[in-house]
């Protein structure tokens, strides 16, 4: 067998990979950037930090940082405090630790259901 004409086919086959590999990226991965001139409901980000976002996460463990959805439709961040399953349905409970700025967590929210967690955080970076 020839190399010459197996390299095409390789390269078209390497091409539509990669192109899968980016579209798989473009539709699970999100990137946002907390407002500088706010504040964080979490004291580990500061106003200004970039995070990575995961839209379709596995379930949530004590300790991630989520943004939830409220029954308002805006976007919460906070911290994963406890898991319970309720008739079949994982949810959370998220808190804030930040004294000076002002969050929702599930003090007033409740219980938060699986289905109404947009992202998971994976990455944080000041810049």
């Amino acid at each position: 067998m020839n190399p010459a004409r197996l390299a095409r086919p390789l390269r078209l086959a390497a091409y539509l990979l990669a192109g899968a590999g980016l579209l798989y990226l473009w539709t699970r991965f999100d990137a946002y950037q907390l407002p500088a001139e706010g504040c964080s409901p979490l004291l580990r980000f500061a106003p200004g930090d970039r995070l990575l976002l995961d839209r379709r996460p596995a379930p949530a463990r004590e300790g991630d940082a989520l943004l939830v959805r409220g029954e308002d439709g805006l976007l919460y961040l906070g911290r994963v405090t406890r898991l319970r399953r309720r008739e079949g349905q994982r949810e959370v409970w998220i808190e804030t630790d930040s004294p000076t700025c002002p969050g929702r967590d599930s003090d007033e929210m409740g219980w938060i259901p699986s289905d109404r967690i947009a992202a998971r955080v994976i990455l944080v970076w000041p810049w």
